[in-house]
C-alpha cells in the first residue's frame, strides 16, 4: 500500500475514534428543551444535585453549544452548603427564557420558600436567575 493511500485511511479511524465518545448520561434526571428565537435551549437536572445546566444550542450551526451557565446559588448563597433543602421545579421553555419554580429551605428552621423565577435567554446570552419575593 503506498504511503497515499495510507493517510487518508489513517485519517478516517482517528476521525471515527474522536466521534465515537459518549457521553455520561447515568446521572440525568430530567431534562427539558424548547425554541427561543432561533435557538434551542436546553436544562438539565441531575440526581445528587440542585444544581440546574442551561445551554443555548443552535440548530443552524450543526447543534452545537453556544453557551451554557450552571444555577447553584441563589442570593450569593449556595445550595450545597448554605441551604438546607434546594431546587428548581414546574420548568418551562417560553419565548423569553426558562420560568421555572426555585424552593428553597434555609438552614434556620423557618420553612420552605417558593418563588415564581425567570432566567432569560436572548440571542445566545443566559441572563441571571431573577426571582420574585418569597410568598409572592
Amino acid at each position: 500500500m503506498t504511503f497515499s493511500k495510507l493517510v487518508p485511511l489513517i485519517c478516517v479511524f482517528h476521525l471515527g475514534h474522536a466521534a465515537a465518545e459518549i457521553p455520561n448520561i447515568g446521572s440525568v434526571s430530567e431534562v427539558g428543551a424548547g425554541r427561543v428565537g432561533n435557538n434551542v435551549v436546553r436544562y438539565i437536572k441531575t440526581f445528587g444535585s440542585s444544581c440546574l445546566d442551561v445551554q443555548v444550542i443552535s440548530p443552524d450551526k450543526n447543534w452545537s453549544v453556544l453557551s451554557s451557565s450552571n444555577f447553584c446559588t441563589f442570593e450569593g448563597k449556595k445550595f450545597g452548603s448554605d441551604f438546607a433543602d434546594a431546587g428548581f421545579e414546574d420548568i418551562t421553555v417560553e419565548a423569553d427564557g426558562l420560568h421555572l419554580t426555585l424552593s428553597l429551605t434555609p438552614l434556620q428552621p423557618t420553612g420552605e420558600q417558593r418563588r415564581g423565577c425567570v432566567i432569560p435567554v436572548a440571542a445566545e446570552v443566559i441572563k441571571d436567575l431573577k426571582c420574585a419575593e418569597a410568598g409572592k
